[in-house]
């Protein structure tokens, strides 16, 4: 008897270290296949859409992606829109318990990029005495979490890490094999916040780890923005005084070589090929394009907003603002380019006498030679839809788009809560044709409230 009673509390034990509990989340579609060192994989272009910072990693049976609201890993089924968390332990509570590959409170989770059919994902690892940056691996049937190396160390109470998770300049990303990792610290020094920077690439063929810059991290090196690649060129901005210098980076040979662009470059371009470059400059909906053969810069097309203006005398006049660019995108055939702002503007309905609210959030797509193809306004594809649970409505975020095949994605927010996170789908050919009619993909918030969670 004291044998059996001895073994149930084993038992019990046992469950409360790995925060045990039916989940009842589903059953992962993935492989249990996680990158090991020597492994040989297949080079592979980077894909925009591949990174936990867009709407989607899409794999044939569902989607990958990162949510706020369940605060790690998630997989979303793509033919019943349900969301579970991407860890097959089916007694785990996802509760932060260092058993759970989706939301282990081990390591401090940074952004994932989904290459080669693995999820690889970057994390920090704090021990008594040191901060240590990792890359990890994770099976995309969620039974596996395992370090692939650690690239970088620092020690306590010298430099804290930034964070493990930040914005677009600092996504991973991995191309032709080549992992590129950001580093962001801070300093204290002379009771001054100091800034750490540096930029490594790690070869997954031979796992050899190189910097950028000379010094590797440091607080000489500056900041490299909007990451990008064309072949074997990896591209960045940085930001040298009141300048913004593109420069481009030869994965293989290690050289590095700045761009001569207009004045007033902002900081936003698109590689379309070895040559060519195309750019904006800051504030305007001036594109301009570069040709790194012949050093020339040509301005190409002023993107504008008409806005037609009814005068007190009823007279209507048509006035022009430039279209300030948020973004430039490709899918390899089209060039996408979002508004910087979503506009809200009221106008008098003389039948009703009530003034009524018009939203603006607007997309231009180009071909290659920068000829308008379509302009549409994406709050009118989403905001008259309804759902139930969802305060004020939805609005789109004008930076979180993803182009994978015939299929555009694109995510949205409620007006009241930013972070509920909504994300939809439409047709390319609709988009080019000016109508994109929007359907919901996935949305951990909305499964929730649906199911009565």
């Amino acid at each position: 008897m004291k044998k059996i009673v001895l073994l149930v509390f084993l038992m019990l034990c046992f469950m409360g270290l790995t925060g045990c509990n039916k989940s009842g989340e589903g059953k992962l579609p993935g492989t249990a296949r996680v990158f090991q060192v020597g492994d040989k994989l297949e080079p592979q272009d980077y894909q925009p859409g591949n990174t936990g910072y867009t709407p989607i990693m899409k794999t044939e049976k569902g989607y990958y992606f990162f949510s706020t609201e369940k605060n790690g890993l998630c997989y979303a089924d793509a033919a019943t829109g349900k969301v579970m968390h991407l860890c097959n332990k089916p007694e785990c509570r996802h509760d932060g318990n260092e058993f759970c590959a989706a939301t282990t409170d081990r390591y401090w989770i940074g952004n994932s990029c989904l290459y080669n059919g693995i999820m690889f994902s970057t994390a920090i690892e704090e021990t008594d005495t040191q901060y240590l940056y990792q890359l990890h691996a994770i099976a995309l049937d969620g039974s596996e979490r395992s370090v692939v190396c650690t690239y970088y160390t620092v020690d306590k109470g010298t430099r804290d890490p930034r964070s493990a998770r930040s914005w677009n300049e600092w996504q991973l990303k991995i191309h032709r094999n080549k992992v590129i990792l950001p580093i962001e610290l801070i300093g204290k020094e002379e009771m001054e916040d100091t800034s750490y920077y540096g930029l490594g690439i790690l070869d997954l063929d031979t796992m050899e780890m190189v910097f950028l810059d000379e010094e590797g991290v440091s607080k000489e090196n500056l900041r490299c923005n909007n990451i990008s690649f064309n072949g074997d060129y990896m591209y960045f901005c940085r930001q040298e005084g009141k300048k913004n210098i593109l420069y481009r980076y030869h994965l293989t040979e290690g050289t590095k070589e700045s761009y001569k662009l207009m004045v007033n470059f902002s900081g936003l371009y698109l590689a379309l090929d070895d040559d060519t470059v195309i750019y904006t400059k800051r504030q305007s909906g001036m594109l301009c394009m570069h040709h790194y053969a012949t050093g020339e810069n040509e301005e190409k097309l002023r993107l504008t907003n008409t806005r037609e203006v009814v005068l007190e005398d009823g007279r209507k006049i048509e006035n022009f603002e430039d279209y300030v660019v948020a973004d430039l995108d490709t899918d390899g055939t089209y060039i996408y380019i979002p508004e910087n702002e979503s506009r809200t503007t009221y106008e008098l309905n003389k039948e009703t006498g009530k003034f009524e609210e018009i939203r603006e959030s607007n997309l231009v797509v180009l071909d290659r030679e920068l000829n308008i193809v379509a302009k549409v306004n994406l709050a009118d594809s989403i905001d008259p839809m309804e759902w139930e649970g969802v305060d004020g409505g939805l609005h789109s975020q004008i930076r979180f788009f993803s182009y994978v095949g015939d299929e555009v994605y694109a995510r949205f927010t409620s007006k009241e809560a930013l972070t509920d996170v909504y994300t939809f789908r439409c047709k390319l050919t609709d988009l080019l044709n000016g109508k994109p009619k929007f359907e919901l993909v996935y949305s951990d918030l909305y499964s929730r409230r649906e199911s009565g969670k």
